[in-house]
């Protein structure tokens, strides 16, 4: 097989893209380009040149839909499909990814589960509505969320820090993947349905990110649409604020050694699909 290039990457993603906004806009889903896509669509009106994934953002009531949708139309969305840990269980995330299963990829470091080309679908919780509860949740997920990536690491890797720490870490290492990463996503998933979205002045994606960096919800409550490879896409109206609140000056291009892709994976068109 032979690998494709970060461009045919890009153009790979942004099919799956556009077929999960289609579904979003026919089912009523609310969805909003984020993270470093958001960041590509106003600077640059498509992809970072350099980035190598797709993130959307759905309030979690919308991406329970979704998932449930995806589920069960399965045959209708084919080559596309679904990868949760609730409908495959050597999957090791607490988010979803959207794939498409004629292109294969090797991920470093991962365990397999069979993933194709993605787009990573995030889902957003309700985190509390004070400072003390944002803490508060942040706790008990980190602890989980740690434990869900080290059940996906492939090999053990021992401390870099201290002789010491390396059998503490093995154990810890060992436990989880006895336990396996999904075991510790349903706990996160448990742990992040207790503060309803809606009701919360805080929201982030509580199953991935450290939540003292969490949105004022009513800064995602209004949507407008810009272009990303020539296609228009939903994002939140206030992006401006939400981007320079956790980037800073976004607009501006970071240095030329950190314009690289953060996923570490080889991207091959299955020899069958050639």
């Amino acid at each position: 097989m032979k690998a494709l290039t970060a461009r045919e990457v890009q153009l790979g993603e942004f099919e799956i893209l556009k077929k999960f906004a289609q579904i979003c806009s026919k089912k009523g889903f609310k969805y909003y380009l984020f993270y470093g896509t958001l960041i590509g669509a106003v600077r640059h009106q498509g992809f970072i040149p350099w980035d190598d994934d797709v993130d959307v953002m759905m309030p979690r009531a919308d991406y329970e839909k979704l998932l449930e949708y995806l589920l069960a139309h399965e045959e209708e969305i084919a080559p596309l499909k679904l990868m949760s840990y609730r409908n495959n269980k050597e999957y090791i995330y607490p988010i979803s990814r959207l794939c498409d299963t004629r292109y294969y990829v090797d991920y470093q470091g991962a365990e397999e589960y069979g993933l194709g080309l993605f787009i990573d679908i995030y889902p957003f919780d309700g985190c509390g509505n004070t400072k003390e509860e944002l803490a508060a949740l942040n706790r008990k997920q980190q602890r989980l969320i740690k434990m869900t990536f080290q059940a996906g690491m492939k090999k053990f890797t021992k401390s870099q820090t201290a002789w010491w720490r390396t059998p503490i870490k093995f154990a810890i290492w060992t436990y989880a993947k006895i336990c396996g990463a999904n075991y510790f996503i349903e706990k996160l998933d448990k742990q992040a349905s207790v503060l309803p979205y809606d009701k919360c002045k805080y929201v982030n994606c509580s199953v991935w990110e450290n939540l003292d960096n969490s949105l004022e919800r009513e800064k995602l409550e209004e949507a407008m649409y810009l272009p990303f490879e020539g296609e228009m896409f939903c994002v939140p109206k206030l992006y401006d604020d939400i981007l320079r609140e956790e980037y800073g000056d976004y607009m501006k291009l970071p240095p030329e050694e950190e314009r690289v892709g953060h996923h570490y994976y080889t991207a091959y068109l299955k020899d069958d699909e050639q």
